[in-house]
Parts: structure tokens; sequence; C-alpha cells
């Protein structure tokens, strides 16, 4: 395992790489393993946040609403089961990291208005 002074060194372009790579694999993808990479990538290095705040925004919300509906659903059909909400956690987790990440950036928070507008209904 590398030394944590190592891993604060990792070049802002390759982070940015990352997070533009995690996206297409929450796009096509959207498992909570995938959705966990990103909340780690924004919780250790939030000076990445702010350039791509609104597409990770939008890519975390859409997201979260798709997996919401697929528990409305599922409640709907009479599975009602405490478990249902799990899988909307890891999503909500990532959009709180990135709300966090940009504390610094006020601006970039201008970017994560729409999207959020439709979770927070």
């Amino acid at each position: 395992r590398a030394p944590a002074e190592s891993v604060q060194r990792i070049p802002e372009d390759t982070l940015r790489g990352s997070v533009q790579q995690i996206l297409r694999l929450v796009e096509v993808v959207g498992n909570d393993e995938v959705i966990g990479a990103l909340d780690v990538l924004l919780t250790k290095f939030p000076e990445t946040a702010a350039p791509f705040a609104g597409t990770v925004a939008v890519r975390l919300c859409h997201t979260f609403l798709e997996r919401a509906r697929g528990e409305d659903a599922a409640a709907a059909g009479g599975d009602d089961d405490d478990e249902d909400c799990a899988s909307l956690r890891p999503t909500i987790s990532a959009l709180i990291s990135l709300l966090q990440a940009l504390k610094g950036s006020p601006a970039a928070f201008a970017s994560l208005e729409e999207p959020l507008e439709g979770v927070l209904r």
C-alpha cells in the first residue's frame, strides 16, 4: 500500500480523467461500487469536484431518480421492505460528498440547482 503522501500527489489531469471514466461507468453500469468509487474520489480529492460539479450532479441525480422510481414500483407491487431504500444510499452519499467538496467553491453551486431540484421534490 502506498504512503498517504504519494496518494495526495496524483496529478490533477489524472484525477479528472478518473472522474470522467467513473461517470461513464455510472451511466452504463450504475452499480453501488462504481458510485462508491466516485464518492471516495470526491471525499479524498475535493478539488476535483468543482470543474465537474454540474456533470457529476446531473449523473447522480439521474441515477437517484431512476432508482427511486424502481423503489416506488416495487412498493406499489406490495414489496415494501426496509432494504428497498438501500439502493438509494450510495447515490445520496456521493451527492453529499459533492456538496461538501464544493464548500470552498460557492460559484460551483449554481450548476447544481437544476439537477438537485428534481431530487428534492
